[in-house]
């Protein structure tokens, strides 16, 4: 079981343009009466997307927090560009942190997970639901340009749909750019 991904360090980017969105809403560029309520909504459309998909779109670092090194095998979140440090609290209550050259980042894209490195196996963690922590760099890039065309069309629709405070649906627009969890 995990717990809910903690922003270490936040995006430094918004993964679409303020230029890009009022094209695709129709303001005109020069007209910037808008650019506050846009820029919430671009915001505000990300957080959503990410939590919707358990996926984060510009780079950042979080850190999770797993019962058992087994959740390890599928990362809830992604794309993870590498993992910065595995901790957990041993059986006696001390804090340890895991050699790098222990683990083994796998998968691709949205799946995938760490597992320990030929030859190793994990330590044994203390009895407690957030007894092992993962710190990760996820995302799709610095600005956003590498995220999946049909995020940002589905991104771009919401934030017009909102914008016209009209009704969008944004999980099914999301269905195959997903983690799915059991």
């Amino acid at each position: 079981m995990w717990s809910s991904p903690a922003i270490v360090t936040a995006p430094a980017a918004e993964p679409l343009t303020l230029a890009a969105v009022k094209e695709f809403v129709r303001i005109d560029a020069d007209i910037d009466s808008f650019d506050t309520e846009l820029s919430a909504l671009i915001a505000g459309v990300r957080e959503d997307v990410e939590r919707l998909a358990s996926i984060r779109l510009v780079n950042q670092t979080v850190k999770l927090a797993a019962a058992s090194f087994a959740d390890l095998l599928h990362l809830p979140i992604g794309p993870v560009r590498s993992v910065d440090a595995i901790t957990y609290t041993a059986l006696d209550g001390t804090e340890a942190t895991v050699d790098a050259a222990a683990y083994v980042l796998f998968g691709a894209d949205l799946e995938q997970g760490v597992r320990p490195a030929t030859g190793v196996t994990w330590p044994k963690p203390a009895n407690l639901p957030d007894a092992i922590e993962i710190q990760l760099q996820v995302g799709y890039g610095a600005d956003g340009t590498a995220v999946p065309p049909a995020v940002r069309v589905a991104m771009l629709r919401a934030i017009r749909a909102r914008f016209d405070d009209r009704p969008f649906d944004l999980e099914p627009a999301l269905a195959n750019h997903r983690i799915w969890l059991a």
